[in-house]
């Protein structure tokens, strides 16, 4: 057991010196929700099941995102929310569906610069007739940049 004096209190000083060093290496993140733009045409679209070929129809249900800034880019981080259907009239049995997503990084003089594309796997089970889920991800756009993001009716690789 320590005794009280200053070695007590010199370890107590450095203790908080520590931790209170380990909390300036967190980024600032700021609101950038308004950085992302979803197109119209996009934001709903009509999927066939992979495992019973039922149609599903996924709709955009709302996209936030934070950001920090790192060296020259900023990093979105993105969350989009997703309303996923289906008619339980045409089966009621487990499916497997995935929402194609592509996003396109912006630069501050309108120029695409780059873009991504991923898919979203979820089920549907037995029974249900829609799904909530919330799709997160990271992307790295120059200052002043922004997303567009768009869901597609299928996967598409790019180069």
């Amino acid at each position: 057991m320590l005794k009280s004096g200053l070695p007590t209190t010199v370890l107590l000083a450095g203790a908080v010196f520590v931790l209170s060093a380990c909390s300036t290496f967190e980024v600032e993140r700021f609101s950038c929700s308004s950085k992302i733009t979803a197109v119209e045409i996009g934001s709903r679209v009509e999927l066939i099941s992979v495992d019973t070929a039922q149609p599903v129809e996924a709709r955009l249900n709302g996209v936030s995102a934070e950001c920090y800034h790192d060296d020259a880019e900023t990093v979105f981080e993105v969350s989009v929310g997703l309303k996923v259907t289906r008619d339980l009239g045409d089966s009621f049995e487990p499916t497997l569906v995935q929402v194609p997503f592509l996003v396109a990084v912006v630069d501050a003089e309108e120029n695409i610069i780059a873009h991504q594309s991923f898919g979203y796997k979820m089920a549907l089970s037995k029974g249900k007739d829609s799904l909530y889920p919330v799709v997160d991800f990271e992307v790295d756009a120059p200052k002043g940049g922004r997303l567009v993001l768009s869901m597609t009716t299928e996967s598409i690789e790019l180069k």
